[in-house]
């Protein structure tokens, strides 16, 4: 039994070397699905860890259109075909860190799992130091965090949609379970990098709302007014915990 990462990253060179070396570990092996353009940096970054077994750009998969999420299927295969089903899979982003290990995670009881993902930002007020590594001072985190799949286990009837999207979950999974270890989440970094960032989602359609108020106010700084209505979400106060049959 193996445990396996899919990354698809774009666009997280500022910190891709550091959240890179750190998840590396928990994984045999990895497989990168790569949307960052220029992606000289990017491709280095991968390809410099002995753990790396497949890179890929954009571009080079079979699929047409904008990356979506289901692009994973790709990835997903080419894992398959070097070390088979029957191993765990975990879902790598160029901007997220893993606090545990998911081999303490699987329990046998479920085939997929959520983990609450509270992300960080650099709070207003405080100026950003582009001399300091963005994650030596990003300090302010909002959490729980959205719960989000991460971590499943490979069969022969588990597969990806090419084109599904706002769905990290492949078809074919039979019990969900859900982790209180989170995974740290670093999406709003220096100002430059959020504006960059912003402005490709958008394009791509990938996840643009999530940089919504970027876009429309320019605001890279969270205010408390900001911290305060993303606390009245519903789902922040209530997460449940419970290995449930998927639907």
């Amino acid at each position: 039994m193996k445990f396996i990462g899919i990354l698809m990253i774009n666009g997280e060179n500022d910190i891709l070397e550091r959240t890179l070396a750190h998840n590396a570990r928990l994984v045999d092996f990895f497989y990168v699905l790569d949307g960052t353009y220029p992606h000289e940096t990017s491709r280095d970054i991968c390809l410099s860890h002995d753990k790396c077994h497949g890179y890929k750009t954009d571009d080079e998969v079979p699929y047409a259109g904008q990356p979506r999420d289901g692009w994973r299927q790709h990835l997903y295969e080419q894992a398959v075909a070097d070390h088979g089903y029957d191993n765990w899979f975990l879902l790598l982003h160029g901007d997220e860190v893993w606090t545990a290990n998911p081999r303490d995670i699987v329990d046998g009881q479920a085939d997929c799992y959520q983990f609450p993902l509270p992300f960080y930002f650099p709070r207003t007020g405080e100026e950003w130091d582009d001399d300091v590594h963005p994650l030596d001072q990003l300090h302010w985190r909002l959490g729980p965090g959205y719960p989000e799949w991460r971590l499943f286990r490979g069969a022969p009837d588990v597969h990806y949609e090419p084109r599904q999207h706002f769905n990290v979950l492949p078809e074919g999974l039979k019990r969900a379970g859900f982790s209180s270890e989170s995974i740290l989440h670093y999406p709003y970094r220096s100002p430059v990098v959020q504006r960059q960032r912003a402005v490709i989602h958008e394009r791509t359609g990938f996840d643009p709302d999530n940089y919504r108020h970027i876009l429309d106010d320019d605001a890279v700084y969270w205010t408390d007014d900001m911290i305060a209505a993303y606390q009245r979400k519903e789902w922040f106060r209530n997460l449940d915990c419970r290995v449930t049959a998927l639907s």
